[in-house]
């Protein structure tokens, strides 16, 4: 945090009463500070900053002042937020209805595939003035439901987690919406991302006017799972269920535990989640079989609450915050799991231990700690008791992979 207040800010009345007395902050993030100020100019903003650093209302405040001092515009959408996945859009959906609390008639919507189009519709007769979509649903409806006329008198456009946006392949969705809406001249472009590839950067170019301001509040510093010590488990196919419930009853060794299990499909994640359950081990579970108010429930119980375990396909984990985690495992059928792994530590936890599990014919086991590496034949054992009286000094992490 930093000393920056948002009182101090040049924002609507009923927006800092919210602030203060629904969400309840009282100071401002590194990425609030820098960027919101920049964000209230009116100039677009390309901003670098990580996952659970308050993004979501370094890019609400702004838009939504901007659609508060506007001139009426009946039946038009104001504010269009662009985001990766159905738990990140409806996340940022419910932080934009506390912030507009004492905004009498302001109209939020989300929108995401796998629920009814008509229901979208329907909705969209109330005249949102903000929406949150994902990639697919959002072009369906501009191109099938006349939501590009509504759209026509946009003022403000967000792009969240755009790395996470390219790396689901949603490239070509957000080209042809760019297609769709009003030219970048006449609206603001607000685009945060917690990497900045080149994709990151053509998109920037693609959908924002030239002298657009770039923020970094990462820098050169390490992402998260640099900070963490990783460990790899290589198991047969065989042993791979034993393993897991031996280090799923590690975790749950830690007080006040929050355990995370991510698979790589959701019918893997519903697999163990039936088994586990069968032995008496009782674990959350989402994943895209899973209706999306079942898997809202499920995240909010997990994010709220403690001595609990869930288990999750590795997509639904894209920009979520669970804070207090205390044990991360990652199961995959490979061993080139290094860039899901990455995302997965990336995200805001507050972890503790994490481990990924894998399968080899070698049955190798590979441990890594503070970058150095050591490989034994035998058999595979869960993090000692001296690891775990560690838990409190630092991050760990740990891999299972199955070939």
């Amino acid at each position: 945090m930093t000393g920056a207040k948002f009182a101090d800010l040049a924002i609507h009345p009923l927006t800092k009463r919210a602030i203060a007395e629904v969400l309840r902050y009282e100071t401002m993030t590194i990425v609030q500070q820098q960027s919101l100020p920049v964000a209230l100019s009116g100039v677009d903003v390309l901003a670098k900053a990580k996952t659970g650093t308050g993004k979501t209302l370094s890019f609400l405040i702004p838009a939504i002042e901007v659609a508060l001092r506007g001139s009426p515009t009946p039946g038009r959408i104001k504010i269009l937020c662009v985001s990766p996945t159905r738990e990140l859009a409806s996340q940022i959906y419910e932080e934009g209805q506390m912030l507009c609390k004492f905004h009498a008639g302001f109209r939020l919507m989300v929108m995401f595939g796998g629920t009814s189009m008509n229901k979208d519709i329907n909705a969209l007769q109330t005249s949102p003035d903000l929406i949150v979509a994902t990639p697919g649903r959002l072009n369906d409806h501009l191109q099938n439901s006349g939501l590009d006329v509504k759209m026509k008198s946009l003022r403000v456009l967000v792009f969240d987690e755009a790395d996470q946006l390219l790396d689901m392949g949603f490239r070509p969705a957000i080209t042809q919406m760019l297609s769709l809406l009003p030219p970048k001249s006449s609206r603001q472009t607000l685009l945060f991302s917690a990497t900045m590839p080149k994709d990151v950067k053509m998109i920037a170019e693609l959908g924002m006017r030239e002298d657009y301001k770039f923020i970094d509040t990462v820098g050169t510093e390490e992402n998260t799972h640099q900070h963490v010590p990783q460990h790899f488990l290589i198991t047969s196919k065989e042993a791979q269920a034993r393993e897991l419930l031996h280090l799923v009853q590690e975790g749950r060794k830690a007080e006040g535990y929050k355990v995370v299990v991510f698979f790589t499909t959701a019918r893997l994640t519903q697999f163990y989640s039936e088994l586990f359950m069968e032995m008496g081990i009782e674990v959350l579970e989402i994943h895209s079989r899973k209706s999306q108010s079942q898997r809202t429930k499920v995240s909010d119980k997990f994010r709220d609450g403690k001595n609990l375990i869930m288990f999750t396909s590795d997509v639904s984990a894209r920009g979520m915050d669970y804070p207090d985690v205390s044990t991360v495992i990652q199961v995959t059928h490979s061993l080139s799991v290094s860039l899901s792994h990455t995302h997965t530590l990336s995200l805001s936890f507050s972890l503790s231990f994490s481990l990924s599990l894998s399968r080899s014919l070698s049955h190798t086991h590979t441990h890594t700690d503070s970058g150095r590496n050591a490989q034994r034949q035998g058999p595979i054992h869960p993090p000692t008791r001296a690891h775990s009286t560690r838990r409190q000094a630092g991050l760990w992490d740990t891999a299972i992979v199955l070939l």
